[in-house]
């Protein structure tokens, strides 16, 4: 299936919306207490930020 010349503009609008996500997801996570490494689950209240 090929995109055509009037629907180019979807590919940077779907990797922008990907971005947008990601960068929210990610933030959110931290606002709520999130971790990375090792320390990220040392306790069942861990999983609150993953949920969020």
């Amino acid at each position: 299936m090929r995109i055509s010349r009037q629907d180019l503009y979807r590919l940077p609008l779907n990797m922008l919306v990907f971005l947008v996500t990601s960068i929210s997801g990610a933030s959110i996570y931290y606002l709520m207490g999130g971790q990375h490494g090792s320390e990220a689950y040392q306790t069942l209240y861990d999983i609150i930020p993953i949920l969020a």
